[in-house]
């Protein structure tokens, strides 16, 4: 799907200089023009095939595709498409047309935000953090969560400027909720885990800016209109509302601190991977888990994809892609340039060559 050609706006990170705690930027209120809205293809009943602009011929295609301005459709059955400024499609049915205006959607799908790529594994005794990191939260409370190293317990903290501003030595489970006063909009973060057995903590890790920022407020509200607005659409179940939801989410970088709301969109994905088998869902888990830094957890989602993809070439092709990207594995990245060459997807071949040939 190019769908997740990754489309995903999500990309690595820029390792930015200094560490997770440097002085917050000054915030910029442009919400609308940093989130992308994407044209998202939500139901597809029947046999749905896409033909994107330069491939040779059409190929099946999903619910949670990223549908591009001049893709054509070739449906036998019934497919409609949310178009990025919210407007539904009408039933589309093996016609070409323009299905969303132009503009209406974001309309890049792989290139965008990767800055580098993250392949370093941290080792499995180390509880290192998994929400929030490298990302921005919509809660001024959120749920912290870190990777269970089977500890009896934890020291759970939370720093600014190198400086504790809250903690908790008795934590069991390996996530809890953040309960202290309110944190603050656009300031720098650090989530800090002890296991209170081994005494290995988290920023074992020495990876730069994984820390949080609770997002601005006038990009908040601006979010939250929006997601009003999604709610009040009719959808085929709650399953595609969510994920459409999530898109959204995934879909917004601040560009002053560089960073999205990644670990909210991962954590929502997170609720309806069980109940849907949607590639899609695991391909935006794979790009969204390596763009926070997560490779080995984005491999099992991208792994996820593939083993479901068995009639969907464009998805085969990005979770190779996905999973050269966080195994460097060349096996992948050739295998990869095959399946765009049968799409006729002349670009990634040149971009796929250039990496790793």
């Amino acid at each position: 799907m190019k769908i997740l050609k990754l489309m995903f706006i999500i990309a690595s990170v820029m390792l930015v200089a200094g560490c997770n705690n440097a002085p917050a930027p000054t915030p910029k209120a442009t919400p609308m023009t940093v989130m992308g809205a994407p044209n998202l293809l939500i139901a597809a009943n029947g046999d749905v095939k896409i033909q994107r602009s330069g491939w040779v011929d059409y190929h099946s295609t999903n619910v949670g595709t990223l549908i591009q301005f001049d893709d054509i459709l070739n449906v036998k059955g019934e497919a409609r498409v949310l178009c990025g400024n919210l407007s539904m499609s009408d039933p589309i049915s093996g016609r070409k047309a323009q299905i969303c205006p132009v503009g209406s959607g974001y309309l890049k799908y792989q290139e965008a935000i990767y800055k580098s790529s993250a392949t370093q594994i941290t080792p499995d005794n180390i509880p290192y953090i998994q929400h929030p990191r490298h990302t921005l939260v919509l809660d001024r409370h959120p749920l912290l969560r870190w990777h269970d190293t089977g500890a009896s317990s934890y020291t759970v903290a939370i720093e600014t400027n190198g400086e504790k501003i809250w903690s908790d030595g008795a934590v069991t489970g390996h996530e809890v909720r953040y309960p202290n006063d309110d944190l603050e909009p656009t300031k720098n973060y650090l989530l800090v885990i002890t296991d209170n057995d081994s005494h290995k903590v988290s920023t074992i890790e020495d990876i730069p800016n994984i820390g949080f920022q609770v997002i601005a407020e006038a990009d908040r509200q601006a979010i939250e209109e929006r997601v009003a607005k999604i709610k009040s659409i009719s959808f085929p179940d709650e399953a595609v509302r969510d994920f459409t939801i999530a898109v959204h989410y995934a879909s917004f970088e601040d560009t002053d601190s560089e960073r999205g709301l990644w670990s909210e969109a991962e954590l929502l994905l997170e609720t309806i991977t069980p109940s849907s088998n949607a590639t899609a869902i695991y391909l935006w888990q794979g790009d969204i888990l390596r763009n926070i830094l997560l490779p080995h957890e984005a491999q099992a989602s991208y792994e996820a994809a593939l083993q479901q993809a068995t009639d969907d070439l464009e998805t085969q092709s990005a979770a190779h892609k996905g999973l050269w990207e966080v195994t460097r594995n060349k096996a992948h990245c050739e295998t990869a340039i095959g399946l765009y060459e049968s799409l006729g997807d002349t670009a990634q071949v040149k971009e796929l060559q250039a990496e790793c040939r």
